[in-house]
């Protein structure tokens, strides 16, 4: 039988990783296992870990003497799990999602009187279809910007929403030079084509 996998989540893409036992780096996730199934922990604070053969494990405490003689004694620690058994491959199983609501939860306020804001019409609402994520938005010169990325490595065209009709929307590089345009439909939206795990910054005129 063939060993399962190791899948641990770096900065904007998933890396697969031996089950040999060894300690590695991830973020908000990891996920052992194989096409047919497997176990994926998503965390809030802890970034070791291993595996070996099925066994998946994260470490908790740092217990090194150097640099630091006393490293965590003494110190109260207090961590978020989520834990997931699923069917299939971890790509079908929502895992991004998973660990993406465990480190930023919804949170729902009630605001009253004047501080109550108007509806969001639904051609303003951030929408991201399929495997892409949005993981900042910014201003910079006058534009708004919005950096996307496809997280389960996996090719496709995406649909993404929240600009005003017909606005013109630019790809650009990291220093700001254009790559392609678009221009949103009557909801709002573009259709934009990603390769796996591939980076997107887009660019809009901010308003005033």
């Amino acid at each position: 039988m063939r060993a399962p996998d190791l899948w641990v989540e770096t900065p904007f893409a998933a890396v697969r990783r031996e089950t040999d036992g060894y300690r590695g780096p991830m973020l908000r996730w990891a996920d052992v296992g194989s096409d047919e199934g497997g176990l994926a922990v998503a965390n809030d604070s802890k970034h070791g870990v291993d595996a070996l053969g099925p066994r998946l494990r994260i470490q908790l405490l740092r217990s090194a003497y150097e640099p630091d003689p006393v490293s965590d004694a003494g110190r109260v620690d207090r961590s978020r799990f989520r834990v997931l058994p699923h069917e299939g491959s971890w790509r079908d199983a929502a895992v991004v999602e998973l660990a993406g609501g465990l480190n930023a939860p919804l949170i729902v306020a009630t605001p009253t009187g004047a501080a109550a804001p108007a509806a969001v019409p639904e051609s303003r609402r951030p929408l991201a279809t399929g495997s892409i994520v949005i993981s900042g938005l910014g201003r910079v010169d006058g534009e708004f910007s919005v950096r996307c990325y496809e997280s389960v490595g996996r090719a496709h065209e995406a649909l993404l929403g929240g600009f005003t009709p017909r606005e013109a929307v630019r790809e650009v590089t990291l220093s700001g030079a254009e790559v392609a345009s678009y221009i949103a439909d009557e909801s709002g939206r573009i259709r934009l084509p990603f390769r796996a795990f591939e980076v997107k910054t887009l660019a809009v005129r901010a308003a005033g």
